[in-house]
């Protein structure tokens, strides 16, 4: 319990290393915000916000795309309306559109560096102010 009654966010957490990385926060006394960027994964992120409910600890999910400043704050700012505070950020979302770098649209090299690069700086900015 080494991270007893913390609040964090774990980006990207519905799934993969996410969702172990929010579990294991949980495991350690964390109460854990689970997010997710789409209604396309919501049912797998409220899975893990409910595991982590089973473990007697508090989680919510939250739907943000982590490359739009107006929904990251929402996410950050909701974060401390629920729990009163923020103390751990986990910068984790991230895409690989597995497309040779032959074929790579500039459109999809703007979608990896905006979820990649600038989701990272957009969440670290806006859970910094809260912290």
């Amino acid at each position: 319990m080494r991270l007893k009654d913390k609040i964090a966010i774990v980006t990207g957490s519905g799934q993969g290393i996410g969702k172990g990385v929010a579990l294991r926060l949980a495991q350690e006394g964390a109460h854990v915000v689970i997010n997710y960027p789409s209604q396309s994964v919501a049912s797998k992120a409220e899975s893990v916000a409910a595991q982590i409910v089973e473990m007697g600890r508090k989680s919510i999910a939250i739907q943000a795309d982590v490359s739009k400043a107006a929904q990251v704050q929402s996410m950050v700012d909701q974060t401390v309306e629920t729990f009163g505070r923020l103390d751990i950020l986990v910068n984790n979302a991230g895409v690989d559109p597995h497309v040779p770098f032959l074929e790579m649209t500039e459109d999809q090299w703007d979608f990896v560096i905006d979820v990649n690069l600038k989701g990272n700086f957009l969440c670290a900015q806006s859970a910094s102010r809260a912290m």
